[in-house]
């Protein structure tokens, strides 16, 4: 047996000895009557139902596939509800954390669209319906979500495998049309007053529902924001428009049918570069001009050298030859002040992004024990960015269509209760996307005005870097994972059982199998003459096709000791599609003579995703207590930057849950996570080796001479790449502990407050190199005055005025780049109720 083994199954029976204790201490306790409550019907009875905050309220129907109370459902989720959403003002992934244990979401180079979960990528699901796979290509809209499921780890046989994002899922629960009479809500946020820096930020929604007639009813709301961001030059606007219907024509049958389109006007926020301790702890920069070594070792002043870009991006080079290492001029060199706003991004800067999404779910209940439903859900989205500092993407076509047919059955096996649920499921998805990355993070000076930072080939020749798009001749595109023309379709038969062996023991078994056929090649490119580029032609790169078959395997043991709780047991794996950098497929290759397209594209296709989970959830004191309590290990497969081959994460940990609400006045949620992320691979990549290696040996960092090495550091591709001695290192960017404590208290029917800290642990900057993000925490805080038709609200982040930062992209950029959270900051907020 290998120590992998020994260490999982000791995991397994630390876990069940603890739990069996806590149920034997409960079941000590507990009521000896025969009395049942169903707990998705436990309410705090003083407590309207929009206020509701306990995860018993609401039925969790994203987990398993059909609706049932969360403590029967054996994994671990987080159920956050509409009150919980409006009180802490939910905007994007980063929110998550506020409520789920095992989530830290750092924006991705500032955009704060896909959620982090336990370690990895997470994906956004509707109404327990994939989407599309965002990146930090598009933000979430939250204006159509009523609530939200934070699930950890892989789907269940139902949901099937999440593409491009193997650590978890949220699942957003749409906002539905309300039979009980005419509602709208109008709600206006004015922000933000931050300190040394405020910023407008205006933003409005109107909500209105109704019922047409006993069968039919409407909601609509319309969400706009225009303005800015805290960094310098960000831009911040939407204009937003949610629809729902829901049809009744019969008792047994429903309609319920979804559309949302969305465009968003924003920025990607790369951070402040030239990263050092003295910057993390003291806030001071290393300004000054840079010089570059050429490949005979002599410094070329780059302000004044018309650079270039070589045909791959790979480095900096100049007309005579030789590579371009940035280094910072030691005869100018020195520290100053810099603002958490002063960050890499010019006046010219932007990101564009529209979204139209629609999904339609149909449900008949053919006998009391017989229901057929179907999930039908189109996806579409358009992006572009222009990051003058030497990045680019634009993706013409990017969409995913997904049907999912399923039948629900009750039945008796063998004298046992028993409920199936079985099915088919098609997806298909297609992805057109151009990117182009040169991003020199040393070169800038963030001391000086913000106009300097443009990449200087494109100042004196007005081109980024390498080819040109057909039909977009201002953007441009190099080689690559995410410069792609992909198509994908999987098909799906899927079955799920559960066998209750009695009033406490019950078993839920699922399989899976996919069958996924994609192709994927580097499209139609234009040349570039003054860069020696002739045209791409379709294929030129990689084109390849591939079908691989991916079965998926789920078991779950669920022993409930008293009524109101229950340990559970569950194993899942699962195979998912790995996609570039923007989503779609991924099948380049660096180098396809050693390392074939078609092999990186099965590989690719057939992602691991491996969870083992002990559990124990129980409701106390009536039910107005939830608690929840998780360990686990996760293994699952990540790609890395090219070269670096994909990489296995090993995750483990502890998960903890509390939400308190014993009356209408008191409101107290907690979690806690410990975990253990290990990065196994024979290689891995970032930017720059050590973070001293632009700093000349004659300037002294953080108490060291600089290594003087330049900036990237030299290697394979843009990338430093090394092998780790063990094979193994921290995951980086990710911290091994993360909590929340958030309590809100009403003074009076009218007057109440909320407070309460996150706290983050320290994570290494990058996976190699010493240079660390140290603990850290944000105290948040609303108070409030409401009245049945008006409330108003100020809410307060950051109270305390922490200096906090967040790894700009786990295990890539490193030590080159690092992004500053704002400082304390307010916004106000109006709401009416017609």
């Amino acid at each position: 047996m290998n120590l992998r083994t020994r260490r999982r199954g000791l995991l397994l029976r630390a876990s069940l000895l603890l739990l069996s204790a806590l149920a034997r201490a409960e079941a000590a306790t507990a009521p000896t009557d025969d009395s049942v409550t169903v707990l998705e019907k436990f309410t705090v009875s003083d407590v309207a139902p929009d206020k509701q905050v306990l995860p018993t309220v609401r039925p969790i129907g994203s987990v398993m596939g059909d609706d049932r109370s969360i403590i029967d459902t054996p994994r671990s989720v987080s159920s956050v509800n509409k009150a919980w959403m409006d009180d802490r003002q939910i905007h994007d992934s980063t929110d998550f954390s506020q409520f789920a244990s095992g989530v830290y979401s750092p924006p991705s180079f500032g955009i704060a669209a896909t959620p982090t979960i336990r370690g990895d990528n997470g994906a956004i699901y509707f109404n327990g319906q994939i989407g599309l796979f965002s990146g930090n290509n598009v933000f979430p809209s939250f204006n159509g979500v009523e609530a939200m499921d934070i699930v950890k780890g892989p789907g269940s046989a139902v949901y099937g495998p999440q593409n491009n994002a193997v650590g978890g899922y949220v699942n957003f629960v749409n906002k539905k049309p309300r039979f009980d009479g005419e509602h709208t809500n109008i709600s206006t946020t004015l922000g933000y007053w931050t300190s040394g820096h405020s910023y407008a930020n205006p933003e409005y929604t109107v909500d209105t529902s109704g019922p047409v007639n006993d069968k039919f009813a409407y909601r609509v709301s319309y969400l706009a924001r225009y303005g800015q961001g805290y960094a310098q030059n960000q831009k911040n606007q939407t204009q937003d428009l949610y629809v729902a219907l829901t049809y009744r024509p019969t008792p047994d049958t429903s309609v319920d049918w979804f559309i949302e389109g969305y465009e968003s006007l924003f920025n990607e926020n790369t951070g402040v570069n030239r990263v050092t301790g003295s910057y993390i702890d003291h806030e001071l920069y290393e300004a000054g001009p840079v010089l570059a070594k050429n490949a005979a070792g002599q410094p070329i002043n780059v302000a004044n050298t018309a650079t270039l870009i070589t045909a791959t991006g790979a480095k900096i080079v100049i007309p005579t030859g030789g590579t371009n290492l940035l280094v910072l001029d030691p005869t100018q060199a020195h520290l100053t002040k810099l603002y958490p706003y002063q960050v890499l991004l010019g006046p010219s800067d932007t990101a564009r992004a529209h979204r139209y999404f629609t999904q339609a779910v149909v449900s008949h209940d053919f006998n009391p024990s017989t229901t057929v439903k179907n999930l039908a859900m189109f996806d579409n989205a358009f992006t572009r960015k222009f990051e003058l500092y030497g990045f680019e993407t634009y993706m013409p076509v990017d969409y995913f269509f997904g049907d999912r047919l399923e039948v629900h059955k009750d039945f008796s096996l063998f004298g046992l209760q028993s409920k199936i649920i079985t099915g088919g499921e098609f997806r298909v998805m297609r992805t057109k996307s151009f990117q182009s990355s040169n991003e020199p993070y040393f070169l800038y000076d963030l001391s000086q005005p913000s106009g300097n930072l443009i990449l200087p080939v494109y100042a004196t020749t007005g081109i980024m870097t390498g080819y040109r798009i057909p039909g977009r001749p201002t953007y441009s595109a190099l080689p690559g994972s995410s410069t792609q023309d992909s198509r994908m379709s999987q098909y799906a038969g899927f079955i799920q059982q559960d066998i209750a062996f009695g009033p406490q023991w019950s078993t839920v078994l699922g399989l899976r199998l996919d069958r996924l056929t994609a192709q994927a090649a580097s499209p139609l490119l234009d040349g570039a003459p003054n860069l020696g580029l002739a045209p791409a032609p379709y294929g030129l790169f990689y084109d390849t096709r591939a079908t691989v078959t991916d079965p998926a395997y789920f078991a779950s043991l669920v022993f409930k000791p008293t009524a109101n709780s229950s340990i559970y047991f569950s194993f899942d794996r699962v195979n998912a599609n790995a996609g570039g950098g923007l989503g779609g497929v991924n099948a380049y290759s660096s180098n396809p003579v050693t390392s074939p397209p078609h092999t990186v594209l099965v590989n690719n296709l057939k992602v691991l995703s491996e969870l083992y989970e002990v559990g124990y959830k129980a409701g106390f004191f009536g039910n107005t207590l939830y608690t929840s309590l998780a360990f686990y290990e996760q293994k699952h497969v990540t790609p890395q930057i090219s070269p670096a081959p994909n990489v296995l994460i090993r995750s483990e940990g502890i998960e903890a849950e509390v939400v308190y609400q014993p009356n209408k006045r008191l409101t107290i949620n907690a979690n806690f996570a410990y975990q253990d992320l290990t990065s196994f691979a024979s290689s891995f990549s970032q930017g720059t080796a050590s973070y001293l290696d632009g700093y000349p040996s004659t300037v002294i960092v953080d108490g060291q001479k600089g290594l003087g090495a330049g900036s990237p550091t030299s290697g394979a591709g843009s990338q430093f790449t090394f092998s780790s001695p063990t094979g193994r290192v921290r995951t980086a960017g990710l911290p091994a502990d993360v909590g929340n404590v958030f309590a809100t208290y009403a003074f009076t029917p009218h007057f109440g407050v909320g407070l309460g800290p996150q706290m983050i642990g320290r994570r290494p900057a990058a996976t190699y190199g010493p240079l660390y993000i140290y603990g850290e925490y944000q105290l948040d805080g609303f108070t409030y005055y409401r009245t049945k038709r008006w409330d108003v609200q100020v809410n307060v982040k950051n109270i305390t005025n922490q200096v906090l930062f967040d790894p700009i992209s786990a295990g890539s950029a490193g030590n080159d780049v690092i992004l500053p959270r704002p400082p304390i900051s307010a916004s106000l907020t109006f709401r009416v109720h017609i």
